[in-house]
């Protein structure tokens, strides 16, 4: 098969799993009947964004045209790294908070503290720099954050957390930087304890999960995504190889399989969900075994 007609298979592929990953969370949404949680209204906004962090790498797969007049269009992969970028750490942050924690109680307190980083981006920018609606929020965002260190450390009484872990855990919710971070739990394989707390980089094997490469695939992806050297030079090296089709080929290819990926962890998150993703007539399996299939040939 040529590039060219891969890379054609692979936006049909994206296109058609994009579209059916919505068409399931819309008839599971509709059956949902009990009011959602704050954690469950989270996480759909992690599985729509998704679908639309992939829709937008298909719509930019198709290549950008600077002059009306010029005889094709040049494809442009340095504008999809920092949105496929974007999906590998909303992947892994859904699994630190859904899929590692083991019950309502430990999801709800990495929720709050991703809540309290999250609040750290307002309350770092200097107020002179914000319009009034900014300055309000900011404000909120303040008092937010108490009320979460309040209801964390109830959280804490709750799970009966070690003093260390505990310690741990005050470290982070102390830590005034925006940085994103993911956090986890680490449980004892033999009985019902946590025996451990850490934060933890992108790039963390921990998390490693169906994701090869982890550290290397974030880096490198980080290095793509901004006005780095490597960045830079990768834009000049795509252009003078002509390797332009290629690179675009093969964030096609991770795209899929990071929806794939996020789409088994909602169905681990929410065993509903998994009932209508598996119903007759789904196409999700069929998709993937299309895409698979174009790996190899």
């Amino acid at each position: 098969m040529s590039k060219e007609n891969k890379m054609d298979q692979l936006r049909l592929l994206l296109r058609e799993m994009s579209e059916a990953m919505f068409h399931i969370y819309i008839e599971w949404f509709c059956t949902f009947r009990r009011p959602l949680t704050e954690c469950e209204i989270m996480a759909i906004n992690m599985y729509r964004m998704m679908v639309w962090k992939a829709k937008t790498i298909l719509l930019l797969s198709n290549g950008i045209e600077i002059l009306p007049t010029q005889k094709e269009i040049i494809a442009n992969p340095s504008n999809m790294y920092p949105v496929l970028r974007s999906m590998y750490e909303m992947l892994f942050l859904f699994r630190c908070i859904y899929v590692s924690s083991r019950n309502d109680d430990e999801r709800e307190l990495l929720l709050k503290i991703w809540k309290i980083r999250g609040n750290n981006n307002l309350k770092q920018i200097p107020k002179d720099e914000l319009d009034d609606e900014l300055r309000n929020k900011k404000e909120k965002a303040k008092q937010e954050n108490k009320t979460l260190i309040c209801d964390i450390h109830n959280l804490e009484s709750k799970l009966s957390l070690s003093p260390p872990i505990i310690g741990s855990i005050e470290l982070c919710i102390n830590n005034s930087t925006p940085a994103l971070k993911g956090f986890k739990f680490e449980h004892c394989d033999n009985c019902n304890a946590i025996i451990d707390f850490h934060e933890m980089n992108f790039s963390d094997k921990k998390m490693n999960r169906d994701l090869a490469g982890a550290s290397y695939s974030y880096t490198q992806l980080s290095a793509l995504s901004h006005p780095s050297f490597i960045g830079v030079k990768d834009f000049e090296d795509t252009y003078k190889k002509k390797e332009e089709i290629e690179a675009t080929k093969k964030i096609l290819e991770q795209t899929l399989r990071f929806l794939h990926l996020f789409m088994n962890d909602f169905c681990l998150y929410k065993d509903d969900y998994r009932q209508v993703c598996e119903k007759p007539g789904s196409r999700i399996s069929e998709i993937i075994v299309k895409f698979e299939e174009t790996l190899v040939t």
